[in-house]
C-alpha cells in the first residue's frame, strides 16, 4: 500500500492512467481486475498530492510546513554524511513559491489533467489548481 504513494513511480503511473484515458477509459470495471486495483493505486497516489487542490490560503500553510520538513530532513541527512535532494534544500518565501511552480507545473497539473479525464465529475478541481498556480507564479514575480 506504501508503494501508492511512492514518488519514484509516478512517471509509471501517469504512463498508465494516460494509456487507459487514450483508450476510452476504465472498462468494464466489474471483471477487470487489473483497472480496479489501479483505480485504488490512483486513488491513493492522488490523496498524497492532495495539497495543490486546496484553496491558496490553506495549501501555503502546508507548503511552508512541508518545506520545513524537507530542511529538517537535509539536516540529519547531512550529519549522517548522505546526500539531499536539491529540491529539499530551498527555504524561504521565493525558493517555496518556486518548488511549488514547479512541482505543480510538472507534476500535480499532468496527473490531474488524466485524473479528470478519467473521472469528469472532479474536473472542478483544475480551477483550485491553476489559481494556485497563478498564486505561487505571482510570489515569484513579487521577488524578482
Amino acid at each position: 500500500c506504501i508503494l501508492g504513494t511512492d514518488m519514484a513511480h509516478h512517471a509509471s503511473k501517469l504512463s498508465k492512467l494516460e494509456d487507459i484515458n487514450r483508450l476510452g477509459g476504465f472498462d468494464n470495471l466489474a471483471e477487470n481486475d487489473d483497472q480496479r486495483a489501479f483505480i485504488l493505486v490512483t486513488l491513493l497516489h492522488t490523496s498524497d498530492l492532495y495539497n495543490p487542490i486546496k484553496p491558496f490560503h490553506v495549501t501555503k500553510k502546508w507548503a511552508n510546513r512541508l518545506q520545513r520538513e524537507f530542511n529538517q530532513q537535509c539536516d540529519v541527512e547531512a550529519q549522517m554524511g548522505l546526500p539531499s535532494l536539491p529540491f529539499m534544500k530551498g527555504s524561504g518565501e521565493l525558493a517555496l513559491a518556486k518548488g511549488e511552480v514547479g512541482f505543480i507545473t510538472f507534476v500535480i497539473r499532468p496527473w490531474y489533467v488524466q485524473l479528470t479525464k478519467a473521472f469528469p465529475k472532479i474536473e472542478f478541481l483544475m480551477d483550485n489548481i491553476d489559481t494556485n498556480l497563478d498564486m505561487w507564479k505571482s510570489v515569484v514575480e513579487s521577488h524578482e
